[in-house]
């Protein structure tokens, strides 16, 4: 079976998206951030860096997904934030994982993000 997403001309995102404690969300702690502001966290797939589209993976073998993601939000993602599963085939993976400690990631700005993952014990196609 294969795993991976989609190329970079397609609307596709992986089943993982930005999340964060109350540091992620510097807006709600001043006040703001009620329905309809407009700064929020988001992200865009880039491209798969790790594990591309129709990979193969032995049975329960375990294995390093990484994606390119760009902050498509608003707001930074500050240091504290997590990628968080958020639906398709969570494969043994952690519900959520920590960004990489590089500082804020800005608004417009890509990073790497890597999640452990182990196959399924069934062949198939995963995502």
């Amino acid at each position: 079976g294969g795993f991976g997403g989609g190329g970079p001309g397609e609307r596709w995102a992986p089943p993982w998206a930005p999340a964060g404690r109350r540091a992620c969300h510097p807006h709600r702690e001043s006040g703001h951030g009620a329905d309809g502001d407009p700064r929020r966290l988001a992200a865009r797939f880039v491209s798969d860096v790790s594990v591309h589209e129709g990979t193969e993976v032995a049975p329960r073998a375990a294995f390093t997904k990484i994606w390119r993601l760009k902050n498509s939000g608003t707001v930074p993602w500050m240091p504290g934030c997590k990628l968080t599963f958020v639906g398709g085939d969570q494969l043994s993976a952690d519900s959520a994982v920590d960004l990489p400690d590089i500082g804020p990631v800005l608004p417009g700005a890509a990073v790497d993000v890597a999640v452990d993952m182990v196959a399924p014990a069934e062949p198939g196609r995963y995502v």
